[in-house]
């Protein structure tokens, strides 16, 4: 008994639209030439357009793949490369300037080591010409602690520095020592 072929042509199944039939497949099953509302033609078993197995050419798919790998959309900017940056030197002995932050016992808020999200909202978009300064440079990264800074900021912001002005403010003022008496 020979099966009936279902005209499919001018249907519309998701994405596709039917627009001629191609052939029987070696079995008999027919195939129907399709245009994606993405632009892409393909070939598609009858079957599986009536049952709604195949709605597109593959573009939903990669669609959906896209969106789920897709987290923030910030990967590469200034900021995120700001962020992955602070991390590094606090918590990478193998960077360049651990020693100068992890192995000096500066941290990153548990906030900020788990989620850039997190990091953006406390802190913003990087703004141009800026980077990303401790307020208090003996102090960890935290959202009061942090803030974005030109390089002039940066400069007058160092340990070196923070360490003078701690002294200065510290230094007793002694009076002058008494004169020894000659006689």
């Amino acid at each position: 008994m020979k099966s009936v072929r279902i005209d499919m042509k001018g249907r519309r199944c998701g994405r596709l639209l039917v627009l001629s039939f191609c052939a029987p497949v070696g079995d008999g099953r027919a195939k129907w030439l399709c245009l994606c509302d993405c632009g892409k033609q393909v070939s598609v078993l009858g079957k599986h357009l009536r049952c709604g197995n195949t709605r597109s050419c593959g573009c939903i798919q990669r669609e959906v793949v896209a969106h789920r790998s897709r987290t923030h959309g910030l990967s590469g900017s200034p900021t995120y490369m700001s962020w992955a940056a602070m991390k590094s030197r606090c918590g990478n002995p193998k960077q360049r300037s651990y020693e100068n932050y992890g192995a000096k016992g500066v941290k990153v808020c548990e906030r900020w080591i788990k989620s850039f999200a997190a990091f953006l909202a406390d802190m913003g978009e990087r703004p141009e010409g800026m980077t990303l300064d401790r307020i208090n440079p003996f102090g960890d990264y935290k959202p009061s602690n942090c803030r974005w800074a030109g390089p002039t900021d940066q400069s007058r912001n160092t340990r070196g520095r923070a360490a003078i002005a701690i002294l200065e403010r510290l230094r007793v003022v002694r009076p002058n020592p008494p004169a020894m008496m000659c006689g």
